[in-house]
């Protein structure tokens, strides 16, 4: 529910992004970024290798999944190829940092990020489950993040997996028919890009009211 005190701030940041806009315009950051659009792309078409290796290694890295997935239905074209292909990445991603998280260091980890995520740890199972399902469907959560903490918390690959794949993959299409439609000027695809990140939105909302956790004030 949208608050008055949301409405407020986001009254208040409208402008303060508008002025943020003008100073890129005016500083040239702006045409800068769009002088470069032609070299980033020319390089990645040459190399797709090299993008689907970025996206599998850059996010776990804290770098931003969502440009390199627009880049990526840009080079690879709004299509189901193009969609199959960045998912690939994308599970490959969640793989790795998984197995990092959830590998031999991880109780050092635990004992580096201190007592608050003891707590965690010492949950029971289920709610490690649920905890891991709220990660996933929480707007604003870094897939990095995700894909570390469930890791930690000891849930099995297969289940982060299994569960990343019908929402992130809503996501990963999105940006990929977004992007691809965007450059190629394809507008239905367009449409049904943005449609998709809105449904994923609207399902994530849905699936994170339903899910609860008893003992989240004890973990404060």
């Amino acid at each position: 529910m949208i608050t008055r005190k949301k409405l407020i701030i986001l009254a208040a940041l409208v402008p303060i992004a508008i002025a943020g806009a003008v100073f890129a315009w005016h500083m040239g950051w702006v045409h800068f970024a769009l002088s470069l659009k032609e070299p980033i792309l020319g390089w990645c078409r040459s190399n797709p290798i090299a993008l689907f290796a970025a996206i599998v290694i850059l996010p776990g890295f804290a770098f931003p999944v969502a440009p390199l997935l627009i880049l990526a239905g840009v080079v690879w074209g709004s299509s189901l190829q193009g969609c199959a292909i960045a998912l690939a990445a994308v599970v490959l991603n969640i793989s790795w940092t998984h197995l990092v998280a959830s590998g031999p260091f991880r109780h050092r980890i635990i004992k580096l990020l201190g007592a608050r995520f003891e707590k965690w740890q010492e949950m029971p199972k289920n709610d490690h489950f649920r905890v891991s399902c709220l990660l996933r469907v929480t707007p604003g959560v870094p897939l990095f993040v995700q894909n570390y903490v469930i890791g930690l918390l000891g849930i099995p690959l297969r289940f982060s997996i299994a569960l990343a794949i019908p929402i992130t993959g809503l996501y990963v299409c999105g940006f990929v028919l977004t992007g691809g439609a965007i450059f190629e000027g394809k507008i239905g695809f367009l449409i049904l890009g943005i449609s998709l990140l809105i449904a994923a939105t609207m399902i994530v909302n849905i699936i994170r009211s339903r899910i609860s956790l008893p003992t989240e004030k004890n973990l404060i």
